[in-house]
């Protein structure tokens, strides 16, 4: 299984950079960022290869509409996508390892893929492989 994150690593977020702290709108126009094309393509391989792909993001849960159909707009078939749980602000890498700790206590998780280092960091302090994408935002 193959964990993969969206904003700044199958989703061009860049562009939305100034509306950062505002996360009202910041995340109501995520449906407007541009695919990163070579993560893009990797992912639709690596789910055709027939390793399971789960979408791991810190957008809030009541983004899932949005986020879902701009998954399926780019032609990316995730098993899962888990989501942020409303009103929980927890910094992301402890956020996004909690989010999937029942897949990790199966010993289901084989890479997870984001752009942050942070978040990597804490997945390679359990073992998991990590990638990272550099396309762009903060590190």
């Amino acid at each position: 299984m193959i964990l993969v994150d969206l904003d700044d690593t199958l989703a061009d977020a860049r562009w939305r950079e100034p509306l950062w702290g505002n996360w009202e709108e910041f995340y109501k126009e995520a449906h407007l960022d541009l695919p990163i094309l070579p993560v893009v393509r990797m992912v639709r391989a690596m789910a055709g290869s027939g390793l399971r792909i789960v979408i791991v993001t810190a957008r809030e849960e009541r983004w899932r509409p949005l986020t879902v159909a701009w998954l399926v707009a780019q032609g990316i078939y995730a098993q899962e996508v888990r989501m942020r749980p409303e009103g929980d602000f927890s910094p992301s890498p402890e956020l996004k390892v909690r989010m999937v700790e029942d897949l990790l206590e199966a010993g289901l998780v084989e890479l997870v893929i984001d752009d942050r280092e942070d978040v990597l960091q804490a997945f390679r302090a359990l073992g998991i492989p990590t990638l990272r994408s550099q396309y762009g935002g903060p590190p």
